[in-house]
């Protein structure tokens, strides 16, 4: 019944996976081509910058002070902050955006400005350094077109390559890598816990009593190829699950509820067992 019971699990994970991108996708509003650059009455430029963000991210967090300071120090600089944690048309929109510019909205916080995105905030002097740059550079464009009465077509400059800081590894550039070995490095990082140790000790065990070297690589094989498969269909359904299930707060408190009372249950269950093995 239990094999049952979670095949059906995996499968309605499978459908919504399938299924939740595309119905969310449709009937959300175009970005307008135009929105980037727009003009005062007296004929200045204004540049426009879109800032998504939510309350539970701790990268949003330590961006909002800086980002929302900016137009204090920037006349030309318009900033359209969205809490995509309670307004949900702000999140469509910022998914249409990304959309039209070949981009997905999968990451806060994000920045789009001058037909270009930006994800993530490590720190004024990083970010926010190359974003106050990136921003100067495309009001003087913006400036010298209209000065030259040449079309207003901005082109974004070149977009910098997403540095990760990992521990132990340090800085980390992703588009350095080939596949296989950020494969590699992501595989390791998420090697290192105490399920999977507790997995392994238990299949070299196996392994250990099998005498055989046919049956160890049957064991073998079977375990990798199975832990390969059901992590690739929770990792394809999951993601598209939180996908959507994120921009509502509700599901924020919910999975703290869940994950508080999972936690308390197998420290429980930890401190239970212990006490049996003592006595």
């Amino acid at each position: 019944m239990s094999c049952l019971r979670l095949g059906g699990l995996l499968l309605a994970l499978l459908l919504v996976g399938w299924f939740a991108p595309s119905s969310f996708a449709q009937g959300t509003p175009t970005a307008p081509d135009d929105g980037w650059l727009t003009r005062t009455a007296s004929g200045e430029p204004r540049v426009h910058l879109y800032f998504f963000w939510t309350r539970t991210c701790p990268h949003c967090r330590r961006a909002r002070p800086f980002i929302e300071s900016l137009p204090g120090q920037y006349p030309w600089l318009e900033l359209h902050s969205h809490d995509l944690s309670r307004d949900m048309a702000a999140g469509l929109r910022y998914a249409r955006m990304a959309e039209a510019l070949g981009e997905s909205a999968r990451a806060v916080p994000a920045l789009l400005f001058c037909g270009r995105m930006i994800t993530g905030f490590d720190s004024p002097d990083s970010t926010g350094h190359a974003l106050r740059q990136q921003l100067e550079e495309c009001h003087r464009r913006y400036a010298q077109s209209m000065t030259a009465s040449a079309p207003t077509t901005i082109t974004p400059p070149a977009a910098e390559p997403p540095v990760l800081t990992l521990p132990l590894l340090g800085a980390l550039d992703p588009s350095a890598l080939s596949l296989p070995a950020l494969t590699v490095v992501l595989a390791g990082l998420d090697a290192f816990n105490p399920c999977a140790f507790f997995v392994l000790l238990f299949l070299l065990s196996l392994l250990v009593h099998a005498r055989d070297r046919r049956r160890m690589l049957l064991i073998g094989g079977v375990f990798v190829f199975f832990s390969g498969a059901i992590y690739f269909v929770f990792m394809t359904a999951w993601l598209n699950v939180f996908f959507v299930a994120g921009r509502i707060a509700v599901y924020h408190r919910a999975g703290r509820v869940v994950g508080g009372v999972d936690g308390w249950s197998e420290r429980q269950g930890f401190f239970l067992l212990f006490g049996k093995g003592r006595r």
